[in-house]
């Protein structure tokens, strides 16, 4: 039960996080920029959600170099792709644990190494040792993440193309 408390307040830290960035700017303007910064409503859904899967990519440093590597090659707009690549960052610190549990019942593996506690012993055994069972976690992780984030990244794009096609055809009727 301990556990579900923690929880809720990682959750409640994170929503804090999202709101105070979000809060801020007005969702008219918002959605505003990223129409027009976008040539298509295609492009539009294709870059949020490829922000957003990227982000939520359980290795720190890789989703802002996936985000530079698709927007280049896919010709999308980097900036909207960076704006929902670290608005999900507390998500991705939330949800490394359940793709890791995802990894280890789907492809098993040792996902022992997942607290604090269990950490700190694994680096008292060696760094070596501590180092090659955080990157079999890290890869029970990446193995969730990609089990759940093809269909979650599938809906999300139907989802974001049809509002983006709304507004795209709202925006043509204003400017006709």
């Amino acid at each position: 039960m301990q556990h579900g408390y923690r929880l809720l307040g990682v959750i409640n830290f994170a929503a804090q996080c999202m709101l105070t960035v979000a809060i801020p700017v007005k969702l008219k303007h918002l959605l505003h920029i990223f129409t027009s910064s976008a040539s298509s409503p295609h492009k539009l859904a294709m870059g949020i959600t490829l922000g957003v899967l990227f982000g939520l990519f359980p290795f720190i440093i890789l989703p802002t170099i996936f985000v530079v590597i698709a927007a280049l090659r896919l010709k999308l707009s980097m900036s909207i792709m960076m704006v929902f690549n670290y608005a999900v960052l507390p998500l991705q610190i939330i949800l490394f644990v359940p793709y890791t549990r995802t990894g280890h019942y789907l492809f098993g593996g040792n996902a022992t190494v997942i607290s604090f506690a269990a950490m700190r012993h694994a680096f008292s055994t060696g760094f070596f040792t501590a180092l090659r069972s955080l990157f079999g976690v890290a890869l029970l992780a990446t193995g969730g993440w990609f089990v759940t984030g093809i269909p979650a990244g599938l809906l999300l794009y139907a989802i974001v193309y049809f509002i983006a096609k709304h507004l795209y055809k709202r925006q043509i009727k204003k400017s006709s």
